[in-house]
This record gives structure tokens, sequence and C-alpha cells, in this order.
């Protein structure tokens, strides 16, 4: 298979990471949004 069309197992991870991040976009915004907003769970039992 000439090198243009093998998609390595890194370019394979690569691509399917970034289509999950903009598949979730909106919900990872809106936990980031709330973390900021109230904090983390459990963040009262954190030791460090």
């Amino acid at each position: 298979m000439p090198r243009s069309r093998e998609i390595t197992t890194d370019e394979a991870r690569e691509s399917r990471n970034r289509q999950w991040r903009e598949q979730n976009s909106r919900a990872l915004a809106q936990y980031t949004e709330e973390v900021e907003r109230e904090g983390l769970a459990l963040a009262a039992y954190r030791s460090f």
C-alpha cells in the first residue's frame, strides 16, 4: 500500500481523539464552567 494511503496507529488515535473532543466540546465546556463556579467535587478531602 502506498504511504499516502496508509494511516499509522498514532494518526488514527489522534483523529479519533480529535473527533471525540469535537463531539463532546459542549459537555466539556459546561463541566469546566461548573468546576470554575463550584470547585472540584471532593476537593475538601484532597491531601495535597
